[in-house]
Parts: structure tokens; C-alpha cells; sequence
């Protein structure tokens, strides 16, 4: 009989340790262009290593880096969401004219507006891509000009602000310091990251995700319900972007119809860049922060060189452009290897 052999145990620390290493080879690349990325900027402005101008792109990067984790989870089950900037304005807008005209609890104001718009928004997309056979381009740019919409309903068209005096917490949400020196957006990020990353890295959901996004066929022969997978995924991505437009439109002081305006734009290169698959099925939140944080790096870049709001439009549609060609050329580089492996398991098999 034949001794079994015993695989050594690994400690918590030592399997934290793996997989800290694979994200790493997993999305060296872009690792290696965000430090090119900082060494480059340290030349180009004195002004960029300041501690000062590095909370300020945490600020700014904190909506980015949630809408593009949602963003993430959608791409990942071969789709798409457009809807996300005009989901941001409404709930910014709702949570500021509960406040301002109603005299709602900030509290209750706040809870109200991330769960109805991000739940609605979600569910309406859903329905649309799931029930109506709709493309995600075209159901999603609907949700997107019928939130927009609403949002301008709800405010007159019109900027609603919400007075330090008059909601003193309303305005913490997005401008408060932890400890005198950390912004607590940053925070939010941090909070947004880990609870995504438990879920596609340890849960069976986020197993499927995978699954739905890799093979939607397969998926669903095997017993996956891809509906219910990619239901899911919009009412998580509809909820972040609601959640970010209510800390914009904190850290603004006001509830603006036009906030989120070509968000969705930033989200989706930051996931490309990092690595997520448009097809579906690849990708990691890991890649994603990486690539929100170069996305939003070039920005401010822009912005301490004094470069014209107009040519960073340009250079912006520029750097999609060249995002989406990488990705769609390591796309096909993956699926000619896949080929070649099927094609050697099938000899190998005959043999």
C-alpha cells in the first residue's frame, strides 16, 4: 500500500505572502509603469512629491478607485456600465435636497439616497440587459440619460448647496482628516477594496463571476445562473457610484446635476489599464487600483503643468484608445495560447 504523503501546512502569513507576490507578477507591467510614471513626475514638478499634492490626488482619486472596483465586477461578467456618472449626480443631488429643503437627518438622508439610487439604477439595468436582451452599450446609456434627467427634475436644474452651518456632518463625509493627516476618503477606498476583494477572492460568487464572465455558456451548463450573477454586479457597481456621488457632493457642498459627468469614462480605462479583460472572465482589484492611481497620477500631472482642460480631453481620449488596444491585443495573445494548449492536450490525448 502505497504511504501517503503529507503536504506541509502553509501559515496564514505565508499564504498572504503568495498571493501578495502572484497580484504582483499577475500586474508587474503595470506596477512598473506607475513607478516610471512617479520618477517621471518628480522631474517634470517640484510641486508633484509634495505631501500636500499627494493627499490632494488621494482626494480626487478616492470616487475614481470605487466607481472603478464596481466597474470592475461588471467588465468581469462581459459588461458594461455607462450609467455610472448620471447614478453619482443623483443621489449627490437627492442627498443634498433632502437635506437643504426637507431638513432631513444627514444620516438618514445619506442612507436613503446611496441605497434607493444605487438599488433602482442596478435593478433598472439589470432588467434591461437581463429581461430586454438589450446590449449593456445601449441599456446603460438609456439608464444613464433618464437618471441624468431625473437629477435635474429634482433640482430645478439648479445647483443645491448644503451649508456648513446647516449640516456640519454632511460636509465630513468627504473633506474629513483621520489623525490630522490621512483624508478618510482614502479610507472609503481602502473599506470598498478589502470588501470586494473578499468577495471575488473568497466567496463562491466570486468564483461565478469569473465563471459567468470566462464562458457564460459553460457557466451555465455547469448550474451558474448568469441573470442572477450579473444582477448583482450592477446593484454592487450602482451602489458604490452612488455612494461616491454623495462624498463629491459633500466635498463640493453642494448637490450638482452635472457632477459624474464621463466618470464612467475614467473607471472603465482604470480597469482596462489595470489589466481587466473586456471580454470578460480576467482581471484583478489589485490591477484596477494600480490603474486608477496612474489614470488619476496623469491627471494631476496635467494639472500642476497648467496643460488646458481641452488638451487633456485630447489626451485623455487618446490614452483610452491605446488602453483598449493593449487590451484587446493581450486578449488575443491569451486566447492563440489557450489554442495551442487545447490543440496539445488533444494530441496528447490521441496519443
Amino acid at each position: 500500500m502505497a504511504e501517503k504523503t503529507l503536504k506541509p501546512k502553509t501559515s496564514g502569513f505565508e499564504n498572504f505572502k503568495i498571493r501578495v507576490f502572484s497580484a504582483l507578477k499577475g500586474n508587474g507591467g503595470v506596477f512598473i509603469a506607475l513607478i516610471v510614471l512617479y520618477v517621471i513626475g518628480s522631474f517634470m514638478s517640484p510641486k508633484f512629491l509634495t505631501l500636500s499634492n499627494q493627499l490632494s490626488l488621494l482626494r480626487s482619486l478616492s470616487t475614481t478607485a470605487m466607481c472603478a472596483f464596481g466597474m470592475t465586477l461588471v467588465i468581469m461578467v462581459g459588461q458594461i456600465d455607462l450609467s455610472m456618472g448620471s447614478c453619482m449626480s443623483l443621489a449627490g443631488v437627492l442627498s443634498a435636497v433632502l437635506i437643504s429643503r426637507y431638513g432631513w437627518p444627514v444620516l438618514g438622508a445619506v442612507v436613503l439616497s446611496v441605497l434607493a439610487v444605487g438599488i433602482l439604477t442596478g435593478v433598472a439595468n439589470s432588467l434591461l440587459i437581463n429581461e430586454l436582451k438589450m446590449p449593456a452599450l445601449i441599456g446603460t446609456m438609456a439608464t444613464q440619460y433618464a437618471v441624468r434627467g431625473i437629477s435635474y427634475l429634482i433640482s430645478d436644474s439648479t445647483v443645491v448647496s448644503v451649508s456648513a452651518k446647516e449640516a456640519p456632518l454632511f460636509g465630513e463625509i468627504g473633506t474629513a482628516y483621520l489623525w490630522g493627516a490621512v483624508p478618510i476618503t482614502g479610507i472609503y477606498v481602502l473599506v470598498v477594496f478589502m470588501m470586494l476583494w473578499l468577495i471575488l477572492n473568497r466567496t463562491v460568487f466570486g468564483r461565478h463571476i469569473y465563471a459567468v464572465g470566462g464562458n457564460r455558456t459553460a457557466a451555465e451548463f455547469s448550474g451558474i445562473k448568469a441573470k442572477r450573477v450579473i444582477f448583482w454586479c450592477y446593484i454592487i457597481m450602482g451602489i458604490i457610484s452612488s455612494f461616491a456621488g454623495v462624498v463629491l457632493t459633500s466635498r463640493l457642498g453642494s448637490g450638482q446635476p452635472t457632477i459624474g459627468e464621463g466618470s464612467e469614462f475614467d473607471a472603465i480605462v482604470s480597469s482596462v489599464v489595470g489589466g481587466v479583460s473586456m471580454n470578460g472572465g480576467v482581471g484583478t482589484l489589485t490591477g484596477t487600483f494600480a490603474g486608477a492611481i496612474i489614470f488619476q497620477t496623469i491627471t494631476n500631472l496635467l494639472n500642476l503643468m497648467g496643460i488646458d482642460s481641452a488638451y487633456q480631453r485630447v489626451m485623455k481620449g487618446l490614452i483610452i484608445v491605446i488602453a483598449v488596444y493593449i487590451n484587446l491585443t493581450r486578449g488575443k495573445s491569451a486566447g492563440r495560447v489557450n489554442k495551442k494548449k487545447g490543440r496539445a492536450k488533444a494530441v496528447a490525448a490521441a496519443q
